[in-house]
């Protein structure tokens, strides 16, 4: 075989690998898609191509290979800013086995999961936050789930995608916790041992407008605290009663206008999530004093939105009605010492009587 035939094929060798290696680049604004097929000029995508995705997903790329206008590739990329986000197949057009899902600032795996014709099915991994172990059917979470936050582990029961159980440990805080869910309503138990007491607590209530919240330090001093939202046109009401061994102690009025855009779906919310709201002691001499607080962020959000009441009421010791003592506060932190929780009480600047 002569130098110049060797040379030829050398060159044909190089040429085709290069044809056939590279991507050609594409925006999708050029694009015409129909049912996940891909068409240029109407005529349908083969080979391999750069999609660079349009707004709002501008930031967005993914080289993957096309079969006559359909991704079909044993390792398509997707790209966001440059770097590998997302790995995986396509049969078809639609997502097939296994995908892995990496922090492209960092590229270390973020999730690894399965997929069926598009929707994910069997097991994924989370590495976000430890290992959490999921299950899917049909795209949904289906049975019990496992995750896990540092010295937490919480267990998460689903059917065809809603949530029923739940079940949370941790040792290092001595603390337990279970609920169970209904289609609207919730029910939780949960018990906390601290070096000299044990905080028990039995929650129930609604996602919507209510929830009740009994708390028992060594089974002798019990706190409750009952929160309810009423609505009418011109405004959003939360009422908290709070009562100690049974005898009600304080009343709190919050009450937002209707026409505060500020206060919305999500804020409403936070005022009826049981987390928000907790009890905490101290220890004065051998005796254990006990009030509940508000965390301290819903405690700042409150002063800086407008036009928000907050008004406070006393009960006296016989019950025999209350009066509106206080409008105006400022917030006083109580820091953590030993066993005693820090968190936040409203310390008022402001009598109204």
């Amino acid at each position: 075989m002569s130098k110049l035939t060797l040379l030829l094929i050398l060159c044909f060798t190089i040429q085709s690998t290069l044809t056939f290696g590279q991507y050609k680049k594409i925006k999708e604004e050029k694009l015409t898609i129909i049912e996940n097929k891909y068409f240029y000029k109407n005529i349908p995508l083969n080979g391999r191509y750069h999609l660079k995705y349009k707004m709002p997903n501008d930031h967005l790329s993914e080289k993957v290979n096309f079969t006559d206008g359909l991704k079909n590739d044993t390792m398509s990329t997707i790209f966001r800013f440059g770097k590998k986000e997302k790995a995986g197949a396509y049969v078809n057009g639609l997502k097939e086995g296994k995908w892995t899902e990496f922090m492209y600032s960092y590229g270390t795996i973020e999730t690894i999961s399965n997929f069926k014709k598009d929707l994910k099915e069997g097991m994924e991994l989370d590495f976000v936050f430890g290992k959490d172990t999921l299950y899917y059917t049909s795209d949904k979470l289906d049975g019990w789930q496992s995750f896990n936050r540092h010295s937490t582990a919480e267990k998460k029961h689903y059917d065809n995608g809603v949530l029923k159980k739940s079940v949370e440990t941790n040792p290092v805080l001595s603390f337990t916790k279970e609920c169970n869910y209904l289609t609207d309503n919730y029910e939780c138990y949960s018990e906390r041992k601290y070096h000299s007491a044990v905080r028990k607590e039995k929650i129930t209530g609604n996602y919507k407008s209510r929830f009740e919240k009994t708390t028992t330090i060594n089974d002798t001093i019990q706190h409750k605290i009952i929160v309810e939202k009423t609505e009418t046109k011109d405004n959003l009401k939360f009422i908290a009663d709070f009562y100690r061994n049974n005898q009600q102690y304080e009343k709190w009025e919050i009450i937002i206008p209707s026409r505060e855009h500020c206060f919305n779906e999500e804020n409403s919310k936070r005022l009826l999530d049981d987390d928000n709201y907790r009890i905490e002691y101290f220890l004065d001499g051998k005796k254990i004093g006990t009030a509940y607080k508000l965390e301290c962020e819903i405690y700042q959000w409150l002063m800086y939105v407008h036009k928000v009441d907050f008004f406070v009421y006393d009960y006296s010791q016989d019950q025999y009605g209350y009066s509106k003592n206080f409008r105006k506060y400022k917030l006083a932190i109580i820091e953590s010492d030993g066993d005693m929780l820090g968190g936040c009480v409203p310390e008022y600047i402001e009598s109204n009587e």
